[in-house]
């Protein structure tokens, strides 16, 4: 959330507006996808297979996001909302051709990998034969914001890092959330530092854009080598 990247609004045809939240947490389009049918089912905003009906599928779902790996793209698909045969409102709306409308925060959209539009459609209007819309993104999605963690330290001096001198080493991420990071530089790599006196050695933990954040995780585990070496 700290991103701003976790917030969509919805529009439903009967023109109630709602704002959800996306829970902090590792996602990818499926799990987005999952939680955008949370949503709809807490606002009884889909379609409900009536008691005689025999179909395996028991619900129906207007919205939906989902990933093109063939094109490298996010994709979002708009179904109107009309009547079908075996299948009843969840709530106390109606069936009207019309289209549910979804808008993106602009950090939700960065991520989709959407330019410039927000709204997904535009318009609500159907007319008499509506088509199913598939609205794909401008450039390749970034599901993940973080793809690398910076070690940093107020005692370093790195002369190679303009954004931070405290800087001192890069943790490219390969594993899945909930997974163990385990990291062995090939070598010892001892940087620089600071002349000055110390009454504390701080750790602070950034990722590729230098932001700085708080790990969730309360377990790490971090040795540091501090070599003296005479001029």
């Amino acid at each position: 959330s700290s991103f701003g990247n976790n917030t969509f609004e919805i529009t439903w045809i009967d023109g109630t507006k709602e704002t959800f939240y996306i829970p902090d947490g590792y996602y990818d389009f499926d799990g987005l996808n999952d939680y955008l049918q949370y949503c709809m089912v807490s606002k009884n905003w889909y379609f409900i297979a009536n008691e005689n009906n025999t179909s395996p599928v028991k619900s129906i779902f207007f919205l939906s996001f989902q990933s093109n790996e063939i094109r490298y793209t996010a994709e979002i698909s708009v179904f109107p909302v009309e009547a079908k045969t075996g299948y009843s409102p969840a709530g106390s709306w109606t069936a009207n051709k019309k289209y549910p409308q979804i808008k993106l925060s602009p950090g939700l959209m960065k991520i989709f990998g959407f330019a410039s539009q927000q709204v997904f459609p535009v318009s609500n209007d159907g007319g008499a034969t509506p088509d199913n819309l598939t609205f794909s993104s401008d450039t390749y999605p970034t599901i993940s914001p973080v793809f690398s963690y910076v070690l940093g330290c107020n005692w370093v001096q790195n002369g190679y890092n303009v954004l931070n001198p405290n800087a001192f080493h890069q943790i490219a991420l390969s594993k899945s959330f909930g997974e163990l990071i385990i990291d062995s530089p090939p070598g010892e790599n001892y940087m620089s530092v600071y002349q000055a006196n110390y009454s504390k050695l701080v750790i602070t933990l950034y990722d590729q854009n230098m932001n700085g954040f708080v790990p969730v995780d309360p377990e790490i585990s971090l040795t540091l080598l501090i070599k003296y070496v005479e001029n």
